[in-house]
């Protein structure tokens, strides 16, 4: 069996993709995750953000972080 490489000039080639999830709305995600500004108190859910790096040439997670938001930082609540 041979083994062709999936590369770009030999590089592993990575992506990178965010997104964002709700959480319930208990006291613990509150305390670690806390409420957007954008929201008036006690409306709406803890929201965190997820960032992963995953192999172009086989979709394998290489990393992954998760932690609070806290908007695009461009003055716009999206």
């Amino acid at each position: 069996m041979t083994f062709r490489w999936f590369g770009w000039h030999q590089h592993h080639v990575k992506m990178i993709d965010g997104t964002t999830a709700s959480m319930p709305d208990t006291a613990e995600n509150r305390a670690a995750y806390p409420q957007h500004s954008a929201q008036k108190e006690g409306l709406g859910f803890p929201i965190i953000r997820i960032v992963v790096a995953l192999s172009l040439a086989t979709a394998m997670l290489c990393s992954a972080a998760m932690g609070p938001y806290s908007g695009k930082e461009r003055g716009n609540h999206e």
